[in-house]
């Protein structure tokens, strides 16, 4: 599955959680919620990619939980995001 392009904007739960998505050139937005800062917006597993990506005043974060996951080249602005991470290559 490709994503290019996209906005995802104020969605106050777990944007997807999926296999083999490949994210290019997409902004993540208010996502999440701040009374579930403790539950992921996105989740991602066994090769998925995100790559040049803006996230922008997100609430909660980012679950990598699966092999051969790469997040490169993104821009990660405002609020903090913290990636749980199971197993990723950062380039």
């Amino acid at each position: 599955l490709k994503i290019i392009g996209l906005n995802f904007k104020e969605n106050q739960s777990r944007l997807f959680y999926t296999d083999y998505v490949y994210i290019n050139k997409c902004i993540f937005e208010s996502n999440g919620s701040i009374p579930n800062r403790t539950r992921y917006f996105l989740g991602l597993s066994t090769r998925d990619t995100v790559e040049n990506s803006i996230f922008r005043n997100n609430n909660g974060y980012i679950e990598v939980n699966g092999t051969e996951s790469v997040i490169r080249k993104n821009k990660f602005l405002n609020k903090m995001i913290i990636i749980i991470v199971y197993e990723i290559i950062f380039e």
